[in-house]
């Protein structure tokens, strides 16, 4: 539509500028060769004087096109080295390079080898034990069979240890501890692929907005030049002023300017998708892959039925859990433990009457009873993470409840914001119209006109960016009560 408006505005320009040609050389003519009087055409005696809305009169034939025009400008912006189609592809970029999801996979390990180190804490545990010694100095005795050197000159024992914690109630504690840190872990990993997915879908609508305002912003360039053709000619033909020409040129050369940087700006805005998701180059989005991948979206993060269960939530609550353990486990050191322990040892050593293999078996019972006030101090310290706690999930139930409320709020903003900007750029569109006919038919200055075309070019832009925030505001509010299994 608005090439075809702009087609017929340039067009009834040039109708005019040639009118005006003819009756410039038909002066030339009579100038140079007196020809008696005649009356005027009849056509040209009966013909309407035009609209005075500035529009095309009725039965008018089709003008003919615009001249054309070349810029190096007006070449398409290159694509991206690498350009993204469906969801799942950016579901494997963000597996296999994303730093934030691998950190958080790295927690999970973490929170694994923690767990496994308080489960040991009541396991039984062998240790062993070998020893070579040469005494320096010994003393030889007389003995019925001979002689004996005490002690031995070169010895050589081995031993083993067995210990196994019977009852160790602060142990058995801590590894219940450890596995809620466990889930606490794994539950970040769902919060850490939400929070990804929702970087990532966000980078790939400013992609396709930068896109398609660079594309726009060279079918404004196209119009500007347009325009200042237009404008030369007349001033060629008399019909207009170097005023006009200076006007377009200076359009022109503000259309060059936000091109320039709306390329730019498609640049940047790839390389941001290309880090949300770990790759080190531009990525682009291949033409109308856009809604495919919202699309394919709402299978791999389905909404939660309440938003209170999403992940983030339920990650303070399982610190809450740990904080209470950990609260317990402070109070728990405080009983006694009872520790068995089994000993074997071989030595060499024959200079003693004790024989060479020996074996025992103990019971050992620990009782605290005055460490220092450190057991006190850990208590404290525990009972304040849990006041700590608490509070975290008060505000994050808070933080939570307001982002809902806020992306909800934001589809019936954006759709607003649609409505008004598709009659802005409608009534635009009807002013610039109007505009370049009114200049063709010199009813008009060049202010006008470019003043006419800068709102269409911004009316435009803002009717692109206004629709795929109207598509980012559904994707986001429905992000905002989901969980991402991918």
């Amino acid at each position: 539509m608005k090439r075809v408006c702009l087609a017929s505005s340039l067009a009834s320009l040039f109708l005019v500028l040639s009118l005006h040609d003819a009756q410039a050389a038909g002066a030339r003519t009579r100038k140079a060769t007196p020809t008696p009087m005649r009356s005027p055409s009849p056509v040209l005696a009966a013909a309407p004087p035009p609209p005075a809305d500035g529009d095309l009169a009725d039965g008018e034939l089709e003008p003919a096109a615009a001249p054309p025009v070349s810029d190096p400008l007006l070449a398409p912006i290159a694509a991206a080295p690498r350009e993204i189609s469906q969801w799942a592809e950016m579901a494997t970029a963000l597996e296999r390079r994303g730093t934030d999801l691998r950190v958080a996979l790295t927690d999970v390990r973490r929170a694994e080898g923690q767990w496994r180190q308080a489960l040991a804490a009541t396991l039984p545990n062998l240790a062993g034990q070998a020893a070579a010694t040469h005494q320096i100095f010994s003393n030889v005795y007389a003995s019925q069979g001979g002689t004996v050197r005490v002690p031995t000159i070169d010895t050589v024992q081995g031993s083993l240890v067995v210990t196994q914690p019977l009852f160790d109630f602060a142990a058995w504690q801590a590894v219940g501890t450890a596995s809620v840190d466990e889930d606490v872990a794994r539950l970040g990993v769902t919060e850490t692929k939400r929070r990804v997915t929702q970087s990532a879908i966000t980078a790939a609508f400013a992609v396709v907005a930068a896109d398609r305002v660079a594309t726009l912003n060279r079918s404004s360039l196209r119009a500007a030049l347009e325009r200042a053709s237009l404008a030369e000619r007349r001033a060629r033909l008399s019909a207009g002023t170097s005023l006009d020409v200076a006007r377009a040129h200076l359009d022109t050369n503000a259309v060059r300017t936000q091109l320039i940087n709306g390329d730019e700006a498609a640049r940047q805005a790839r390389e941001a998708l290309g880090l949300a998701l770990g790759i080190s180059q531009a990525t682009g989005v291949e033409g109308e892959a856009l809604k495919g991948i919202v699309r394919d979206l709402e299978s791999a993060c389905p909404a939660l039925p309440r938003t209170l269960d999403r992940a983030d939530i339920a990650v303070e609550r399982r610190r809450l859990d740990a904080a209470e353990r950990r609260a317990s486990n402070a109070y728990q050191r405080l009983l006694p433990t009872l520790t068995a322990r089994a000993d074997a040892s071989l030595t060499s050593d024959s200079s003693t009457l004790a024989p060479p293999a020996l074996a025992s078996v103990q019971g050992i019972l620990s009782i605290p009873i005055w460490d220092g006030g450190a057991l006190y101090g850990a208590r404290r310290a525990a009972e304040a993470s849990v006041d700590a706690a608490h509070e975290q999930i008060l505000a994050r139930e808070r933080a939570v409840t307001i982002e809902v409320a806020q992306t909800e709020r934001a589809i019936t903003v954006a759709d607003a914001r649609l409505a008004v900007a598709t009659t802005t750029r409608d009534e635009a569109r009807t002013q610039d119209r109007l505009q370049r006919i009114a200049f063709a038919q010199g009813r008009s200055t060049s202010l006008e006109l470019v003043v006419a075309g800068a709102a269409l070019r911004d009316a435009e832009t803002a009717l692109i960016l206004r629709d795929l925030e109207l598509l980012s505001a559904r994707t986001l509010a429905r992000l905002s009560r989901a969980q991402c299994r991918w």
